[in-house]
């Protein structure tokens, strides 16, 4: 197993926060019953539903459309109804990121499983949008892998046909170049300017309206104090914990989502005692609006936005990184899905590569806490990792 200190640079920015409040669905131990391939009829037979839901069970069942590959995830609490069912599908790639998924089944389930479709190419998207055959919108997906594009959703019951589209990427709100010109009397704030900050992150200075936060000119070569590599161009630099000015008298909004869906692409890794907590979509917290104070950090939101959901959070510090080390979220930690898994977030499509007690939000972020199997490469952080730890 990777040691926790030989990858801590890097999981800086994966996060965790324990949720000692389970899903109220798991009233028994759930275990794994393995994967399933379907065979050329494409039919599960009754016996296995049966099976599954009188030992409380998860089981994958794979199958292909051609090349195209596609995985069901089916939980055994979630199963109404127990007979022969059809679980093949018929996959049509479109152009400009969508595809066409049409159930050869032409009756309901009696359970409301995710599906993975495996995309042999690289998806910008960060996430897609689920469609019926008339085009009103379901659900959003969930997008992890890299190549292949690994597109996660949960099938409505009574719907045989989807479209699916990948979302626009997220622009960045703060890779503008920081105005120099003086905010109005009416918006002038009261949070950390220039001398409140390090010197490394007065070069180029920080907008005053901007929770001290500076973005990067990509000037930096070397690594700051606290052990960041440069922050790319037009990122935001780091603001210390010790610097932050918050102003109470505004309030800002962001929005807030917490996800393990690369774990249904990896259940056969993930600890069974964890199976009782996993969502079945992967979904710990919806995207939500949150409303914070400029000046405060992620780290600082995050610990509200998990308090007010009754998720329970629990973190520790590490000095040598100036910036909180969140250990797990929903009950879910690092090393729980495999040596390479732990928690990320990501700030309008980027991953920091600081602790997310140092990153100043700003109004109108969004915000997504990804739990990774490997890395982060399965949910798009395209750092280079050669020479971590």
């Amino acid at each position: 197993m990777i040691k926790l200190k030989r990858i801590l640079a890097f999981i800086l920015c994966l996060v965790t926060i324990i949720a000692f409040s389970g899903c109220s669905r798991f009233a028994n131990s759930t275990v794994f019953s393995g994967m399933m391939e379907l065979d050329e009829s494409g039919k599960v037979p009754k016996s296995v539903f049966t099976k599954l839901k009188n030992e409380n069970a998860v089981l994958t069942i794979e199958g292909k459309d051609g090349e195209i590959k596609y995985q069901w995830t089916v939980f055994g609490s979630d199963i109404d109804a127990e007979k022969d069912t059809d679980m093949s599908v018929k996959v049509t790639l479109g152009e400009n990121e969508r595809f066409h998924i049409k159930l050869n089944s032409t009756e309901s389930f009696g359970f409301t499983p995710v599906i993975s479709v495996y995309i042999p190419e690289r998806w910008s998207a960060l996430t897609a949008t689920v469609l019926d055959a008339n085009g009103n919108s379901l659900s959003g997906a969930s997008i992890t892998g890299g190549n292949p594009t690994i597109v996660n959703f949960t099938v409505v019951d009574g719907v045989f046909e989807y479209e699916v589209k990948g979302d626009k990427q997220i622009e960045s709100l703060t890779t503008d170049a920081p105005t120099t010109e003086a905010p109005s009397e009416s918006n002038s704030p009261t949070v950390g300017g220039e001398n409140d900050v390090d010197a490394y992150l007065t070069q180029p200075s920080a907008n005053p309206n901007s929770g001290g936060a500076a973005i990067s000119d990509g000037t930096r070569t070397e690594q700051d104090k606290y052990n960041t590599d440069p922050v790319p161009e037009g990122k935001q630099e780091p603001v210390e914990p010790e610097d932050q000015q918050i102003d109470e008298s505004r309030q800002w909004h962001c929005t807030f989502s917490i996800e393990c869906s690369t774990i249904l692409n990896n259940i056969d890794d993930l600890e069974p005692s964890k199976l009782e907590v996993l969502p079945p979509d992967g979904i710990i917290l919806k995207k939500m609006t949150v409303a914070f104070n400029p000046g405060e950090s992620v780290f600082d939101v995050l610990q509200r936005v998990c308090r007010e959901n009754n998720i329970h959070m629990e973190a520790s510090w590490t000095p040598l990184y100036n910036s909180a080390y969140i250990e797990g979220i929903h009950n879910i930690y690092e090393f729980d899905c495999g040596d390479l898994s732990g928690w990320m977030y990501r700030v309008n499509g980027w991953y920091p590569n600081y602790g997310c007690s140092r990153y100043a939000l700003q109004d109108g972020d969004t915000v997504e806490w990804r739990y990774t199997c490997d890395l982060g490469r399965d949910v798009g952080c395209d750092w280079d990792l050669q020479g971590i730890g």
